[in-house]
C-alpha cells in the first residue's frame, strides 16, 4: 500500500497566525474515488 500526498493552499506569509488551525470546514470537505484512486479535500481555517 502507498501513500501519495498533495498539499495546496495560500502563501503563508499573507497571514498573521496566532493559535493556528481553528478548524476544518465540512461544508468543503469530500472524499471520493476516481479512476481507483481516493481522493480527499480537507481545507481548513486559520
Amino acid at each position: 500500500m502507498q501513500l501519495d500526498a498533495k498539499a495546496v493552499g495560500d502563501h503563508l506569509g499573507n497571514y498573521e497566525l496566532h493559535l493556528g488551525i481553528k478548524a476544518v470546514t465540512y461544508s468543503d470537505m469530500f472524499v471520493r474515488t476516481i479512476n481507483n484512486s481516493w481522493i480527499a479535500q480537507v481545507v481548513l481555517d486559520v
